[in-house]
């Protein structure tokens, strides 16, 4: 674990396009160990109009849809309010959850999900990095009540991951 905590935190360091971030999180998705997952699923489609990065199944029966953007996009504006990027990101999880909630059915079929399986569903962004944004901002940004949408930065799987791998060297 520590050296995948050292190996990603490397990556990110190379600001990669989201295509080598969303490789080596498959590759390992221990990262996304946040998420207690029964089954992780790959660049699911949505139907036939959207394809999340990931769809992770709970134990508790909710579906986790997840974007991944780039480790280099920037979070907030000048004025401490999200970029238009992030304001996309989260408007494309939106339309996802709307897809599932008018064809749930189709939508959970066409991800090879069984229906019996999700009780819930919610989206998660993860986007940009912690450094480089006002503190206070960023509390701010993580804090926002988006209903159904949580966001994350890749700081956050990282300090998440490293922290994984102490308490399991503790023990």
């Amino acid at each position: 674990l520590d050296a995948l905590a050292r190996d990603f935190e490397h990556l990110l360091g190379e600001e990669p396009e989201e295509e080598r971030l969303q490789l080596f999180i498959e590759q390992n998705p221990v990262l996304l160990h946040q998420f207690p997952s029964i089954a992780i699923h790959f660049k699911p489609p949505i139907l036939t109009k959207f394809k999340a990065d990931f769809a992770i199944v709970t134990p508790q029966k909710e579906l986790l849809l997840i974007e991944i953007e780039r480790s280099s996009m920037r979070l907030l504006k000048k004025d401490g309010h999200e970029s238009a990027a992030l304001t996309h990101a989260s408007n494309q999880v939106h339309d996802w959850l709307h897809e599932l909630d008018q064809h749930r059915m189709a939508a959970l079929d066409s991800m090879g999900i069984a229906a019996d399986s999700v009780a819930k569903v919610s989206g998660v962004v993860i986007a940009g990095r912690d450094k480089g944004n006002d503190a206070l901002q960023l509390r701010r940004l993580k804090g926002v009540d988006r209903g159904r949408i949580t966001f994350m930065t890749f700081d956050d799987l990282l300090v998440a991951i490293k922290s994984l791998a102490n308490r399991v060297r503790k023990s």
